[in-house]
């Protein structure tokens, strides 16, 4: 169980992060070596040959907004129903950059929240109100 879990935070922290992925090309690679790109003292350092392929042949891949507010949500319920990553997703939290701040904030809140007095409900989108009457409260002032 300990492990399934795990799992699933880990596959949720890449998205969390804004990072889904890699793509190698293999294309790229090949023109690399095709092309003499390498000296000899490079190919003899597996190291730098792998960092100079990593600059040439890959290009990450990031989630949208949303798929990165969903994931946000779905660590934060996780870590609400199990207590073993309360710790791990407030840090994960805290040191994430995402655009949507009111969201970030209020699932810290809750997961600080659940770790003080074990008292939270499962997630609600009650902080995107909060956010905005906020908002409309600052602007009017």
């Amino acid at each position: 169980m300990q492990l399934k879990l795990t799992k699933q935070y880990i596959d949720l922290i890449a998205l969390v992060h804004g990072r889904k992925g890699t793509h190698v090309s293999e294309t790229a690679i090949e023109k690399a070596f095709d092309m003499g790109l390498f000296s000899e003292e490079e190919l003899k350092d597996p190291i730098r040959i792998n960092n100079k392929l990593e600059a040439l042949a890959s290009v990450n891949i990031f989630p949208g907004a949303w798929e990165q507010n969903g994931a946000i949500i779905a660590l934060t319920n996780l870590a609400l129903e199990h207590k073993l990553l309360l710790n791990p997703a407030i840090e994960t939290l805290r040191n994430i950059s995402t655009s949507n701040h009111a969201l970030q904030t209020h699932c810290i809140v809750r997961l600080v929240q659940k770790k003080v007095n074990d008292s939270i409900i499962p997630f609600d989108l009650g902080y995107q109100q909060q956010f905005n009457a906020n908002k409309k409260q600052n602007t009017t002032d």
